[in-house]
């Protein structure tokens, strides 16, 4: 399944132990935004902290406990997307995602959770997705929206970031309604 071709010149990929340096660089690019709205960024001070990063979703990867895959741009690393930790009981799983600031605005995160859901339905027989977000985080709010989701909740103070709680949106989408959804779209061709 993997790489997996999205367009011409993106691909969804899993990451390679020297693929390090350029994400550590390209989180402290993106750091100022990103610590808007991610809780780990304290936690990635250095290229030894992205090898870390990197051993650890290879270890999940392959024990199929989660998937993280990096976003690639003719090979050159743009973002992060993930199923977060499976449920395997309930045959359930939660999106995450980032994305380069350069690169927003262009459909390249809608697209390649577009992708990542049809892979965990169709492939690993998940039963139900989730994408949760913190409720003032609008971009990252819109792409459940494009995509269908519906949602379910506000949790109120659901995330502590840095010095204050957050409220997290919860989106959640079945493989039911999914499969309803994109029938109901390939008709309206």
């Amino acid at each position: 399944m993997f790489p997996y071709q999205l367009t011409d010149t993106l691909t969804l990929d899993f990451f390679k132990d020297d693929d390090a340096p350029v994400l550590f660089q390209l989180i402290s690019k993106n750091r100022a935004y990103l610590k808007e709205f991610l809780p780990w960024l304290d936690f990635c001070k250095s290229i030894e902290d992205s090898q870390e990063f990197i051993r650890k979703t290879t270890i999940e990867n392959n024990e199929n406990t989660a998937l993280t895959l990096c976003i690639r741009k003719t090979d050159q690393i743009i973002g992060v997307i993930c199923f977060h930790a499976f449920d395997h009981n309930s045959k359930s799983a939660g999106i995450g995602y980032w994305l380069d600031n350069d690169h927003q605005g262009k459909g390249i995160i809608t697209l390649a959770c577009e992708n990542l859901i049809q892979y965990g339905f169709n492939d690993l027989n998940l039963a139900e997705i989730k994408i949760s977000c913190g409720r003032a985080n609008i971009k990252s709010m819109a792409v459940p929206e494009r995509l269908g989701f519906v949602r379910k909740k506000i949790i109120p103070q659901k995330e502590w970031l840095y010095d204050h709680y957050v409220d997290h949106c919860c989106y959640e989408m079945t493989a039911e309604e999914w499969g309803a959804l994109k029938l109901s779209h390939s008709m309206n061709i």
